[in-house]
């Protein structure tokens, strides 16, 4: 153990501090920034917390004999600042490419734990949407402590690269199993921009179609896998500078419905893209939506024009106003079982991204393919 810590501690040398960031307020900030790829929680800044020390989970993580035998090294420098850790690249013994160890911040699950009280109190993540949500924090903390469990996100990435392992034009980085643990997940390394850095000088039709791509990626796990990818934001999709694939990290946050939940989602967006407002009332009250009504069908149909709609489609900003996106006082008034609060993260995270590019094509191949 003393070997190891010397070594890290070798390696670690000249390291400048970084800062943990407030998980919450970090989230929050995700979301509310969607529009803005340029935004801090985007472009590695830290939005507030005390200094984090990840040296001691490494010292910790290099301890364990099996870990010490096997990594080589670990540059000192972190690669990307997250909410939840820090990720770093290194070497380890019998891999020829390069290896990314996402360590988890210390004390992030207490932190988590003590901030589930400001959700509740008033900085509630319900506002962002401007939905009031029954039960919202308890959902949103239960999710955030899941993510910081490690070996579970390594678990979900494996799970999905290999639903997706013939696709093409997708690339989700091979998981290290024997060098994960709850606060360290070890992957291969795959070269790749940042979304919001890609589309400064890639041509309108590329950025179409990982557009496109990235909606196939969140529809099809969503319908088909019954995989929620909670993450919808810029930092988690970058673009290999090579291939053009689309490439996806983190993989912690999933939510997966009940199968008759499930069910009856797909239900709803049926009754959605038929227009028949009877089987959308009908799929409402099974969902336990206790007052939908013409308003609700309306905003729904308008929401989900670029999914449903067999034809062309642009995102612009004036769309995103006149679908009440960003205006959905409302709803607070619905009480939305809590649970379906993910659900809008395609309308605040996907939809927000691709307004952000104005990006145009058929997307209706997204859902209408897989459902």
């Amino acid at each position: 153990m003393q070997a190891a810590a010397t070594f890290l501690w070798d390696v670690l040398q000249g390291r400048n501090d970084s800062r943990r960031p407030n998980v919450i307020l970090t989230k929050f900030s995700q979301i509310k920034n969607m529009n803005n790829p340029t935004a801090s929680c985007f472009n590695g800044d830290i939005i507030d917390g005390d200094c984090a020390d990840q040296d001691n989970v490494l010292i910790q993580y290099l301890a364990n004999p099996v870990m010490f035998k096997q990594v080589q090294s670990i540059q000192a420098v972190p690669i990307k600042h997250g909410s939840i850790g820090c990720v770093y690249t290194g070497l380890v013994h019998g891999e020829e490419r390069m290896v990314c160890f996402k360590v988890i911040h210390p004390g992030i699950r207490t932190d988590i734990q003590e901030q589930s009280s400001v959700v509740s109190s008033g900085v509630n993540l319900a506002k962002f949407f401007g939905v009031s949500l029954d039960g919202a924090d308890t959902e949103f903390t239960s999710v955030l402590i899941e993510e910081t469990h490690l070996l579970a996100e390594a678990k979900n990435q494996a799970e999905v690269k290999g639903l997706w392992q013939d696709t093409e034009w997708l690339h989700i980085p091979m998981i290290l199993p024997s060098l994960c643990t709850d606060n360290v997940l070890c992957s291969l390394y795959h070269p790749g921009i940042p979304l919001a850095e890609y589309i400064k000088f890639a041509s309108a039709s590329d950025i179409n179609i990982i557009c496109l791509n990235i909606a196939r990626f969140i529809f099809r796990n969503h319908l088909v896998f019954n995989i929620f990818y909670i993450d919808i934001h810029w930092g988690n999709f970058m673009i290999c500078p090579e291939t053009h694939q689309l490439v996806v990290v983190d993989f912690g946050a999933i939510k997966r419905f009940s199968p008759e939940k499930h069910t009856c989602i797909k239900r709803l967006y049926s009754a959605l893209i038929d227009e028949d407002y009877e089987a959308f009332l009908s799929v409402c009250l099974d969902l336990s939506i206790t007052n939908p009504g013409r308003e609700l069908y309306q905003f729904f149909l308008v929401q989900c024009q670029p999914w449903f709609k067999s034809e062309e489609f642009q995102f612009t900003p004036t769309w995103l106003k006149d679908s009440a996106l960003v205006k959905l006082a409302w709803i607070q008034q619905l009480k939305l079982p809590c649970e379906l609060m993910w659900l809008i993260r395609i309308s605040v995270g996907l939809n927000g991204m691709l307004t952000h590019v104005q990006a145009h094509g058929e997307f209706y191949h997204a859902l209408l393919d897989y459902l």
